[in-house]
Formats: C-alpha cells, sequence, structure tokens
C-alpha cells in the first residue's frame, strides 16, 4: 500500500497573513514530526458503527493548515509548524482493516527509527492498533492514553479488528510492548 498525497492544501492567503499550513509545506527546516492520514472507516463499518471516518484525514489538515499563528508567541508557533511534514494517506480503505495495519505499523517503525515523531490522522479507531503495531517492530514500549468516552477494549469480531478492540489487541499483543493503557474521558454508559 503506498501513500498518496492529500488534497489538503494550504489556504491562500496575503503574505502578510501566514497560517500553520504554510509553515508545514516550508522545506527550509529539518522535520521532526510526520503527519500521515490513515483512511479508513472499515474498522467502524465492522463495528456498526457510522461511515465517514475515512474523510477525515484531510478535514482535519484542512483545519490544521488554517490556524493562525499566536501574535504574542509568534516565533514558538513559527518553530513548531515547520518541524511538521506531511506524507500523505494510507488509502486503507482499499484494503481489510488487519493488512492496513500491518502496513501503518512498519510506516511507523520507520519513522521512530529516525528519532522523528509519527502524528496519524484517522480514519477509524482501529488506527490505534496500526499505530501501536508500530512500536512493537520498531520494539520499544509504549504507554498508551486514550482520550475517548469509550475505552475500545473490545474482543474481535469473529476474529476480525474492529474500531472498538484496537487498546484489546495492543494488551493481548505476545510482545507485551503495551506497558501501560489509560483513558480519560469515559462515559458510564459505553464502558467497553
Amino acid at each position: 500500500m503506498k501513500l498518496q498525497p492529500s488534497s489538503a492544501q494550504p489556504p491562500k492567503t496575503a503574505e502578510n497573513d501566514p497560517r500553520a499550513g504554510h509553515f508545514i509545506f516550508d522545506d527550509s527546516a529539518e522535520k521532526k514530526i510526520i503527519l500521515s492520514g490513515f483512511c479508513s472507516d472499515k474498522g467502524v463499518a465492522r463495528n456498526g458503527g457510522r461511515i465517514g471516518a475515512a474523510k477525515a484525514p484531510d478535514a482535519i489538515r484542512q483545519a490544521l493548515f488554517k490556524l493562525t499563528p499566536d501574535p504574542v508567541e509568534y516565533n514558538s508557533f513559527e518553530r513548531v509548524f515547520k518541524l511538521i511534514g506531511d506524507d500523505g494517506n494510507f488509502p486503507a480503505n482499499e484494503t481489510e482493516p488487519e493488512e492496513s495495519q500491518e502496513v501503518l505499523g512498519k510506516w511507523t517503525a520507520n519513522i521512530l527509527q529516525k528519532k522523528q515523531l509519527p502524528l496519524i490522522l484517522g480514519g477509524g479507531h482501529e488506527t490505534s492498533y496500526g499505530h501501536f503495531l508500530g512500536y512493537v517492530h520498531a520494539k520499544k514500549p509504549v504507554h498508551i492514553l486514550n482520550w475517548d468516552a469509550h475505552a475500545d477494549v473490545r474482543p474481535l469480531n469473529d476474529g476480525k479488528a474492529h474500531s472498538g478492540s484496537p487498546f484489546f489487541q495492543a494488551l493481548e499483543h505476545p510482545s507485551d510492548l503495551c506497558a501501560s493503557y489509560t483513558v480519560a474521558g469515559l462515559l458510564r454508559h459505553s464502558l467497553s
């Protein structure tokens, strides 16, 4: 699975009206944070959820690219956003979630081995397990923080991953590289 360019672009603004997208696409700084989009909602569909998450990566980018610098902390804003590079999108809806997760894991491991920080825009929550697999491939323990109304530790459905199973999969992974799992924001009626 090859990454495809994102359709999101920096906004067209006057030269004296810089936005985050202008700094992200500025190649003058070494990139330390690498964006990728995981365009999938197959795991959401398997879980009986609402389809549409596959369009999220470019929608998130479009909002991110429009951010304006803080006028008081302009230099800090510029410095941080110049560190971000964009690798494009995984067309993950074209394959089954397990295959897409494995590809995402290999990409993530490659980014980690370069001492860069992967920043993955989802897609369905099955993105999280693909991200975790990157740490497995890189042989790095990971502490997971899930900020969500749902714990997403449900077992597989007929042996298949879905958007509600990523943290169950990480916790049960034979590598034992899930060093801890914390969830914040749970709704009492949605504890699985």
